[in-house]
C-alpha cells in the first residue's frame, strides 16, 4: 500500500498512474523510483505494523494512516482482540474437527469390520487395537476441549513444537497410525 502526504494530510493511493501537484506520473514510478525520489513528491510506502487474527474469534482493527515526520514513515497499525465468545466458537470448531478426524481415520479400515460382521474373515487384532486407539484418542481430546476454559488452552492443543531438532506434534495433531499396531 502507498500513501501521499500533502500539507500534513495522509491519504492512501493505489499503485497506478497518479496526478500529483498537477503532474501526471505513470504507475511504474512505484517500482522504478527510489525511496528518496518518491519522497520528493510526497509518496511513501505504508509500513504495516502488527497483524490480524482469525476474524471468527477475534475483533480485528486497522488504524488510519499516520505520518511520522521524525522518521519519514507512514504507518498503519493492525491489532486484534479476542471476542467474548471465542472460547465457545473454538471449542465447537475443534469438536467438529475431532469427529471428522476420527471418522476419516477409521474409514480406511471399515471394510475389515464390515467383512467380519457379514460373516467373512475376522478383522485382526492390530486392526481392532488401532480402531480402539483412534476412538480413545478422539474421546480424550473431546474431554480436553470441554475442560479448557481459555482460548490459549485451546490453541495450545494444536501447536506443534520442536525439541532437540525433532518436531513434536500438538496433542490435537498426534493421532494413532495403523502402522504402529502392525507387527
Amino acid at each position: 500500500m502507498w500513501a501521499i502526504v500533502t500539507n500534513g494530510s495522509v491519504n492512501a493511493i493505489r499503485q497506478q498512474a497518479q496526478s500529483i501537484n498537477g503532474v501526471q506520473y505513470p504507475k511504474n514510478i512505484f517500482n522504478l523510483w527510489s525511496k528518496e525520489e518518491l519522497k520528493a513528491i510526497g509518496v511513501y510506502r505504508v509500513e504495516e505494523v502488527g497483524s490480524h487474527s482469525n476474524s471468527q474469534t477475534h475483533n480485528n482493527r486497522t488504524s488510519g494512516l499516520v505520518y511520522n515526520s521524525d522518521t519519514d514513515v507512514v504507518v498503519q497499525t493492525k491489532s486484534s482482540t479476542i471476542k467474548d465468545d471465542a472460547v465457545q466458537i473454538t471449542k465447537d470448531n475443534m469438536m467438529s474437527r475431532v469427529k471428522v478426524q476420527v471418522a476419516g481415520t477409521l474409514s480406511g479400515s471399515d471394510w475389515y469390520i464390515i467383512r467380519e460382521a457379514e460373516g467373512g474373515t475376522a478383522a485382526g487384532t492390530p486392526i481392532k487395537n488401532f480402531r480402539a486407539a483412534v476412538r480413545a484418542k478422539g474421546n480424550a481430546l473431546e474431554l480436553l476441549i470441554l475442560a479448557a476454559t481459555t482460548f490459549e488452552e485451546l490453541t495450545a492443543m494444536t501447536d506443534n513444537t520442536e525439541v532437540d531438532g525433532e518436531q513434536v506434534l500438538g496433542v490435537a495433531n498426534d493421532w494413532p497410525e495403523l502402522e504402529d499396531f502392525e507387527s
